[in-house]
């Protein structure tokens, strides 16, 4: 038989599963059933995929190596050199969902009322008290960088976040948009921390 002959292979992959099928048709039950060779039971094919699995093979080569192996078996059939495609009731394994690995980092736990307002009684006795306040009202860094006294309200007791100031360099900072259209906002400072206007104010 012409490999061009059968159907659905081209000449090609047709020679090249012709080799592979001639060793596994030797012996192989023609149609009509006459003799049985090694290496065309089906539980072989299994324990061909057992092994795979123990050698931690992934799910998608293994899937792909008995796609292959049907292909062959199939073309075997066209060809007339095989009866039954022994390996089309052959399934690949699950894909096994991978765990995640355990965390053994002690988790960050949010602080606790009584630890921020010891937070503030240390912050407020340093030089910079006025932006660990605002740091405290949950502002950003960029945030307070980017602050101009123009968008501070000392009547109010409001800051607006217009801008954001990050360093780009090392050395060099560029001053731009907040980092997104809900960071333009007005935060009641005075409100969420009462005596942060005063330490804007200064002595």
């Amino acid at each position: 038989m012409s490999c061009v002959s059968v159907a659905g292979f081209p000449p090609r992959r047709s020679r090249g599963h012709q080799a592979r099928v001639s060793a596994v048709a030797q012996g192989t039950p023609g149609r009509d059933g006459a003799g049985q060779g090694p290496g065309v039971e089906p539980h072989r094919y299994r324990e061909v995929i057992r092994r795979f699995q123990e050698r931690e093979l992934s799910h998608r080569a293994i899937g792909s190596m008995l796609g292959a192996v049907r292909q062959v078996l199939a073309y075997g059939i066209s060809a007339g050199l095989l009866s039954v495609n022994v390996a089309a009731s052959v399934k690949a394994p699950r894909k096994q969902q991978s765990k995640a690995p355990t965390d053994t980092k002690p988790k960050d736990e949010p602080w606790t009322h009584e630890e921020l307002l010891h937070l503030r009684a240390v912050s407020d006795q340093d030089e910079w008290a006025a932006v660990w306040r605002l740091t405290l009202c949950g502002l950003r860094r960029s945030e307070i960088m980017g602050l101009k006294w123009d968008a501070v309200d000392l009547d109010r007791g409001e800051v607006r976040i217009e801008a954001g100031r990050v360093l780009i360099d090392g050395r060099r900072t560029a001053t731009d948009d907040p980092k997104s259209k809900a960071s333009q906002r007005s935060v009641p400072v005075e409100d969420i921390q009462p005596g942060t206007i005063a330490l804007l104010r200064g002595p």
